[in-house]
């Protein structure tokens, strides 16, 4: 971060300090009923993108599905596999000009192309673009600039906790340039020494509730970075200097042990089974992270924030924040459903019933 960037975002903090009325209450914005809801039944739909002529690409578990919603048809894309126009992995759906799509096939270390409903392409093995990019796509612009991921390892073996970095980097397609436009919270890790000092090695365990901090390229080049205690939703412009976000949000809740037990309980419910008892000694963050997993973008700029659960959710929680960096709106779903996407003039919502069954619908947007 640059000298005048630093004392922005200092100066913002100041000010939000000495004047609360900065966090303000955003209204709730209601959610409309759906007007298209597929029959097909989905195992754990985590991408979706919305084609020119209303039809959906889906990333459904380890497939690629195509979805229309005025008759209701759901067929699979490809085969999987290491071949040609094959894949294993089901990643991001990233929307590209011209009705094409972009996805990164982690496992085969390569990118796939689609066109429509049709795979037409997928790069060589380890191809220079996934080796600047990898596999965490977070968005491209109208000119064809992907913006992606990486992570950014700390420096050694600390105990009791590690914090790696997450660099968000901006590669350029038609020249292979990459830029990296800012640097947030990456994966947290626990790490316990083991083993005598002379043959000491390190275990390390993921900590639960610790979440990396997202970002999200829209198609006119602006990019959103949510950032951490605290909360708040930083822009970066095209071109000219970033705009740092006012926070949206006071102190996080604090993760007792009763908000350990309703963690476990949510991931009960979700998996339809008892955790086994090496969860029992997982460790967790001391606070509850403010987002849960990707953003998503608004057709009119704004970006809509999925906040991470807790125990005083009241549903599924989700934050509409415009590129002042402020909380214009809320929006509220019932616990077992999820934003999955956006389109032209919709969300795309989930529904999950008791038994682990999927359902698609499209919500017009509020």
């Amino acid at each position: 971060m640059v000298p005048s960037q630093r004392s922005a975002l200092v100066a913002l903090i100041i000010s939000a300090a000495l004047a609360p009325s900065l966090i303000a209450q955003a209204p709730d914005f209601r959610i409309r009923p759906a007007n298209a809801t597929l029959a097909h039944e989905f195992t754990r739909i985590g991408s979706v993108r919305e084609l020119a002529d209303g039809r959906l690409l889906i990333g459904d578990d380890d497939a690629i599905l195509v979805a229309d919603l005025r008759s209701g048809a759901v067929r699979r894309i490809g085969v999987s596999g290491s071949g040609p126009l094959e894949y294993r992995d089901v990643q991001s759906l990233i929307p590209l000009a011209d009705d094409t799509t972009l996805m990164a096939d982690a496992s085969n270390r390569r990118l796939l192309f689609l066109h429509g409903d049709r795979i037409v392409r997928v790069t060589p093995v380890n191809d220079s673009a996934f080796a600047l990019l990898g596999s965490a796509l977070l968005g491209a612009d109208a000119r064809g600039r992907v913006l992606a991921k990486r992570q950014v390892a700390a420096p050694g073996f600390t105990a009791p906790r590690m914090r790696n970095g997450a660099a968000f980097v901006r590669l350029d397609r038609r020249t292979m340039t990459v830029d990296t436009i800012a640097v947030g919270k990456g994966m947290e890790v626990q790490v316990s020494p083991v083993g005598p000092p002379e043959r000491k090695s390190y275990r390390t365990m993921t900590v639960v509730l610790a979440v990396e901090d997202p970002a999200l390229l829209f198609a006119d080049g602006w990019i959103a970075v949510g950032r951490q205690e605290p909360y708040r939703i930083d822009w970066y412009p095209p071109t000219g200097a970033p705009r740092l976000g006012a926070p949206i949000e006071g102190d996080p809740p604090r993760v007792t042990d009763a908000e350990q037990a309703d963690w476990r309980r949510r991931a009960e419910e979700f998996s339809g089974k008892p955790l086994p008892p090496a969860f029992a000694t997982l460790p967790f963050a001391e606070s509850v992270p403010p987002f849960f997993g990707d953003l998503f973008a608004l057709s009119d700029g704004r970006v809509l924030v999925a906040r991470h659960p807790w125990s005083g959710s009241r549903g599924t929680e989700l934050d509409v924040v415009d590129r002042r960096g402020a909380r214009v709106g809320r929006l509220r779903l019932p616990a077992n459903e999820r934003v999955v996407g956006s389109g032209r003039a919709a969300l795309y919502v989930v529904a999950r019933d008791e038994d682990g069954i999927e359902r698609l619908s499209r919500r017009p947007l509020p």
